[in-house]
This record gives structure tokens, C-alpha cells and sequence, in this order.
């Protein structure tokens, strides 16, 4: 079962609120990448950013992520997109 590496919601028992996993191991969910300020590095040009929003569109099983890179541009991408092109920046 996939688990939160922060707060610990699972697949099962998601945050108060809702959230989604923002990486494709499945480890951070999305509350926690806005909480904490997770820093994510996009994989093609090398620009770190961090997700300040994220929604999820049930109905249309869509979710899209808002980012701030450090130059303060923000984008707001599908899921699908940010999972292809951004990793996790390991401390």
C-alpha cells in the first residue's frame, strides 16, 4: 500500500481535506508538498519549484498542480504533466 513519507495517509485514508500523490513512487501526497514545501526540480531545464496549490476535479478525474518556481513564475500544469517532467529534489 502506498504511504505518505510525511504524514503517513494512505491510498485508503487520505488527508482531511483530500489530497493526491504528487510523485510517481507514490510517497508524497499532495497536502503535504504545499505544507512542507517540498522542493521538486524539473527534469528538463533544471528549475526548482514548489507546488503552492493543488485540485482534483472528481467528476472529470482530473487534478492539476500549481507551481512557484524560485524566480517567482507560476504555472499551473496537470497532474500528468508535473509527474513527467518533475522530480523530487532529495535532501
Amino acid at each position: 500500500m502506498n504511504r505518505c513519507k510525511l504524514c503517513g495517509c494512505t491510498d485508503l485514508y487520505a488527508c482531511k481535506g483530500g489530497c493526491f500523490w504528487v510523485d510517481k513512487e507514490k510517497t508524497i501526497c499532495s497536502s503535504c508538498a504545499i505544507i512542507n514545501e517540498v522542493k521538486f526540480k524539473n527534469v528538463v531545464n533544471g528549475a526548482i519549484a514548489t507546488i503552492i496549490d493543488a485540485n482534483y476535479e472528481s467528476y472529470g478525474m482530473s487534478a492539476t498542480v500549481t507551481i512557484n518556481y524560485e524566480d517567482k513564475r507560476k504555472f499551473t500544469i496537470s497532474l500528468f504533466d508535473f509527474l513527467y517532467h518533475y522530480q523530487e529534489v532529495k535532501s
